[in-house]
């Protein structure tokens, strides 16, 4: 611990002393100046050195240089439609957010974008149509169908009463051939026509 204590007393000593000198050799040239009565701008030819005064005032330094300054966001931006450039910003300019960068002529966009609204609409009369069409050819089926089931019943009446008909045929057919067959008894009764 002794050591390092040493170490920075000594450390702090020669710092003071570096600090005395400096201060010393600098007021020394003031009064030096002060005495020898040159002004803030001659020069000494034989040290080639030149004495300036010091006077109380503002600092001013100023750097121009020229290079390319670099951003931390770096956009690509790309114009979804093909037009004749009306407006851009050019490179280099300092631009803040909702600034228009680039304008373009989209008159064409606009048209196609007509074009494809009349188009839906033209799509949306055909599936109306198309819809009422649908309807009516179901309601053509169903008139159809429901003919056609009239005309299959009144079929089926036509066949029943035609069965019917044959029954009763055969019936008195087969009773007239057994009438025919059956012998003949003289009537019982004269019958006499008029």
């Amino acid at each position: 611990m002794k050591k390092k204590s040493k170490v920075n007393l000594i450390s702090i000593i020669i710092f003071t002393i570096m600090v005395i000198v400096l201060s010393t050799s600098l007021s020394g040239c003031q009064v030096l100046s002060r005495f020898t009565g040159r002004s803030s701008n001659s020069s000494s030819a034989a040290t080639g050195t030149t004495t300036y005064t010091v006077n109380r005032g503002t600092i001013t330094q100023s750097i121009s240089a020229t290079g390319t300054v670099g951003s931390s966001e770096t956009k690509n931006l790309s114009v979804q439609v093909s037009g004749e450039v009306l407006q851009s910003t050019d490179v280099g300019t300092q631009v803040k957010k909702g600034d228009v960068l680039l304008k373009v002529d989209n008159t064409d966009l606009l048209t196609s974008i007509k074009k494809a609204q009349i188009d839906v609409e033209v799509a949306e009369a055909s599936m109306k149509t198309a819809q009422i069409n649908y309807q009516a050819a179901l309601d053509a089926n169903h008139i159809v169908i429901q003919t056609t089931q009239l005309d299959n019943l009144s079929s089926q009446q036509s066949v029943d009463a035609a069965a019917n008909s044959a029954d009763n045929t055969e019936r008195s057919g087969n009773a007239s051939i057994e009438s025919a067959q059956l012998p003949k008894l003289p009537p019982l009764f004269p019958i006499h026509l008029l």
